[in-house]
């Protein structure tokens, strides 16, 4: 069962992956490169503190590092399209970002280290919430972050399985969010007659 949880993950993920850097590149979507920076340094700290707490195990850690190759894409995509501005916000996040890996440093604790990380990735999410709820306005695709909600849902089987806490919690939290994000996204999309 493992198995075909890591089959669909993957599946999803390049399908949504796919469909999401069309978008961005055709410009029929216009997400917050914000969210995009921001996302690529908290899942490659939660990459590096997960696998350390789990000694490197990669099943039940397969959704972690999809999802941090996916922002690399996602964000190199955007990159294309338009530059790079850090926003105050963006800026101070990275500063955050730094004082956990301060953090893990000196506490050597990568079990906390991946909870403040965990945190910091669902704080990760304002600029696109902002966006939405600022603007009354959508401009995300339904089926992309359907899919990216399904691969978290899919993802906790795996997580389940081995034990993995933080692999659960990275699930759940992603399911959460991006739950929260759909509503969002629904309440201010145009209805056309």
């Amino acid at each position: 069962m493992e198995g075909l949880s890591l089959i669909l993950l993957s599946i999803i993920y390049f399908y949504a992956g796919y469909r999401y850097v069309r978008d961005i590149l055709a410009s029929t979507t216009a997400p917050a490169i914000g969210t995009w920076i921001v996302f690529v340094c908290a899942t490659l700290l939660n990459v590096l503190s997960v696998f350390s707490v789990t000694s490197w195990e990669f099943v039940s850690n397969a959704y972690s590092l999809g999802d941090f190759l996916m922002c690399v894409i996602i964000l190199g995509s955007l990159l294309k399209r338009s530059t790079i501005k850090l926003e105050r916000f963006e800026r101070i996040y990275l500063i955050v970002a730094g004082i956990i890996v301060c953090f893990w440093v000196f506490s050597k604790n990568a079990f906390a280290t991946n909870l403040l990380v965990q945190t910091l990735i669902l704080v990760g999410y304002f600029p696109t919430l902002h966006k939405l709820i600022h603007t009354k306005e959508n401009h995300e695709s339904f089926t992309n972050w359907t899919l990216f909600l399904l691969a978290g849902a899919i993802a906790f089987y795996p997580a389940y399985q081995h034990g993995n806490v933080l692999a659960m919690i990275y699930s759940v939290r992603t399911i959460f969010i991006i739950s929260f994000m759909l509503f969002l996204m629904k309440k201010y999309t145009k209805k056309t007659i």
